[in-house]
């Protein structure tokens, strides 16, 4: 499941809209996007009622290991949603060839940021000393 983070963010008011949307993408023929709105559905419905239990036994620091891998997650399942959206139009093998590139794109800016922005503190701690 791709959207999973999603979930953290959405009021369960929202999820029978999400329903109706996989509807509709199924209709559309976005069998892709149906699946997996529908199970993101199920899930939300299912899994937070069966965790709870398994989240209070868990140490704290695996908790913040699952979060920090999470949000690594989220710029590639957001480079995966738009590949989807997009495949209709430019067809299956430049989407892929797209999302290819908007991954490595987004690796390199992963791997990137954190030095750039030490870096950047560097550089202003540095001027205001002088």
């Amino acid at each position: 499941m791709k959207i999973g983070a999603l979930s953290l963010f959405l009021p369960e008011e929202l999820l029978p809209l999400l329903l109706a949307c996989s509807g509709i993408a199924m209709i559309f023929g976005a069998r892709k996007i149906a699946a997996s709105l529908f199970v993101f559905v199920i899930l939300s419905l299912v899994l937070p009622p069966l965790l709870l239990p398994l989240v209070e036994v868990v140490p704290t620091w695996i908790l913040w290991l699952m979060l920090g891998y999470v949000v690594f997650l989220i710029p590639f399942a957001a480079v995966s949603l738009f590949g989807a959206l997009v495949s209709p139009a430019l067809g299956k093998g430049a989407s892929e060839q797209m999302e290819g590139q908007l991954a490595r794109d987004a690796a390199v800016v992963m791997v990137t940021a954190p030095f750039k922005a030490a870096a950047f503190l560097i550089r202003t701690l540095l001027r205001a000393i002088r």
